[in-house]
Order: C-alpha cells, then sequence, then structure tokens
C-alpha cells in the first residue's frame, strides 16, 4: 500500500499551528485541555467527506458535539455583583442642544 502524501497545506492548517504555539508555549497541555481537545477532534472536526474520527471508528453516526453541549449545559449563571461601590464617572456628561 503507497502512504497517503498530503500537501503543505494540510500539515499548517490555522487550527494545527494554533495548537502546536499553545502547546509548545505552555511546555505542555494539562490533563482537562487535552480531553477536550481530543473530543473536539474525534467527535467534530470533519473530512471532505463529512466523517469524523469517531464515526469511522465506531461505524455509526454521533449527535453534533455543539448541539450536544449546549443542550447539556443548563443555564448560564449570572454574573456576581461588584463588592465595589460605584463611583460616579469623574467627568459631567455634556448635553449639546440638537
Amino acid at each position: 500500500m503507497e502512504p497517503v502524501r498530503r500537501s503543505p497545506s494540510f500539515w499548517f492548517t490555522p487550527e494545527r499551528i494554533a495548537l502546536s504555539r499553545l502547546h509548545h508555549a505552555s511546555r505542555g497541555l494539562d490533563g482537562k485541555t487535552l480531553a477536550v481537545l481530543t473530543v473536539i477532534h474525534n467527535f467534530d472536526i470533519r473530512r471532505a467527506d463529512g466523517t469524523t474520527p469517531a464515526q469511522r471508528l465506531f461505524g455509526q453516526s454521533f449527535p453534533n458535539l455543539f448541539e450536544w453541549v449546549v443542550d447539556h449545559m443548563g443555564d448560564i449563571p449570572v454574573p456576581r455583583q461588584s463588592s465595589k461601590a460605584q463611583l460616579p464617572h469623574p467627568l459631567p456628561r455634556l448635553t449639546v442642544p440638537a
């Protein structure tokens, strides 16, 4: 079997470059980040034919990753209130007649 030859544009996609920079900048990825990136790679990145690595490995389709996360995420928490007193703006608002 002849090995698959890929063009340089395959190896230097923005996603691969960003992941490489992230990996080298922080001297490795922590376990949670690596797990998330693995899930994104296996269930969200698609080939030109529209299949994901998980679909090809398991032989079945999976729900859209983004929709699944949104459905299972729950409500977004309300932002916390600032403990600092709200100071008035130091410059007064000047009104201009129309």
